[in-house]
């Protein structure tokens, strides 16, 4: 995925979620936990880095969750694997 196509992903993706046709819109709000989650692009190693990459850019605070607690990893491993261009 080139950085243009990375940016038309990024800017569609708030349009996306506010009409409900994300893809992976039910399964963040139904999944229980990250911790059972199997990565479909990524090896098991790389999604963890990349939650904690994710969570060292987007920290949590006194008055909300980071990375981690929204589930960013989960959400960039869906988007990969939609893309259908794969790591």
């Amino acid at each position: 995925m080139d950085r243009r196509d990375a940016l038309r992903v990024l800017m569609a993706t708030p349009l996306a979620a506010e009409c409900g046709i994300c893809q992976h819109h039910g399964a963040v709000q139904q999944r229980a936990s990250t911790a059972s989650y199997k990565p479909r692009v990524f090896t098991a190693r790389e999604y963890q880095l990349l939650d904690l990459l994710c969570d060292a850019i987007l920290p949590a605070d006194a008055e909300s969750g980071g990375a981690h607690d929204a589930g960013v990893a989960f959400y960039l491993d869906t988007v990969v694997f939609h893309s259908g261009q794969g790591v």
